[in-house]
């Protein structure tokens, strides 16, 4: 079955390149100059990739992007001629990647067979944080928050403030902090890690738009007892921090 691109691109010549570009390359692309419209055709229609125009006029590429996060996690291409910094914004709403005007046409089929490939059928979700490649990481960021909760360890999003704007049932779980009540909360007002300097070195470094990917262990005083974890911190540069968190066992 062919893959099925929505374009959101209010340039009819853009719009028209793209749709001719991908449908002579076994996919199946359909275009809107509407990111209202765009809206309703995801809710109503299944589609594989979306690439999202950014100055959309009724409502832009970032407002999609926003929208269609919250319920699906249909990986989406932001792009963008803008000449000021765009990409930090469009990936801590969720974006998959980032493109800007102008760009190859080979560079684009090539970014979107990448994106495409990580959907096949692969192995089972390891529950061992320090275990996830690029391929898994890569997930996680485009998961709506119903697949993030069906993952086998913790997952904590924070943005560049330091607010958790992500928290998945099984962190929810563990700490027995319901997620409703933590959304929004700075991440130094809930966990005891924060205390750690070299914990906080690695924090600030995200929060100042540095890429990172690192693991730390930690021994957390939990309900009586001590809990043994591995935390893992990973940011894309000026992207939102991950925290994904499991039990050690060594």
């Amino acid at each position: 079955m062919a893959r099925r691109l929505l374009i959101v691109e209010d340039d009819p010549d853009i719009a028209g390149l793209l749709v001719e570009l991908f449908s002579s390359s076994s996919y199946e692309a359909e275009s809107t100059a509407s990111g209202v419209e765009a809206l309703l055709r995801m809710s109503k229609s299944r589609f594989d990739l979306a690439l999202l125009d950014i100055d959309v006029e009724d409502l832009g590429g970032l407002a999609v992007q926003r929208a269609v996060r919250d319920y699906s996690d249909v990986p989406t291409i932001v792009m963008s001629a803008r000449a000021a910094p765009w990409r930090a914004e469009a990936l801590r709403a969720g974006a998959t990647a980032c493109l800007e005007k102008p760009f190859g046409v080979a560079a684009l089929l090539r970014l979107v067979d990448a994106i495409l490939s990580l959907g096949e059928p692969r192995r089972g979700w390891t529950s061992d944080v320090r275990s996830l490649d690029a391929e898994d990481l890569a997930r996680v960021r485009g998961m709506s928050k119903a697949k993030l909760d069906a993952l086998p360890f913790g997952v904590i999003r924070l943005d560049r403030e330091g607010r958790i704007t992500a928290y998945n049932a099984y962190e929810a779980e563990a700490a027995r902090e319901e997620a409703s009540a933590v959304i929004g909360l700075p991440f130094a007002a809930l966990a005891p890690c924060v205390k750690v300097k070299s914990f906080m070195r690695v924090i600030d470094r995200a929060r100042a738009g540095e890429g990172l990917d690192e693991v730390i262990r930690f021994v957390f005083p939990r309900h009586g007892s001590a809990a043994r974890v591995s935390v893992r911190l990973y940011a894309e540069p000026g992207g939102p921090l991950w925290l994904f968190v499991s039990q050690r066992r060594d």
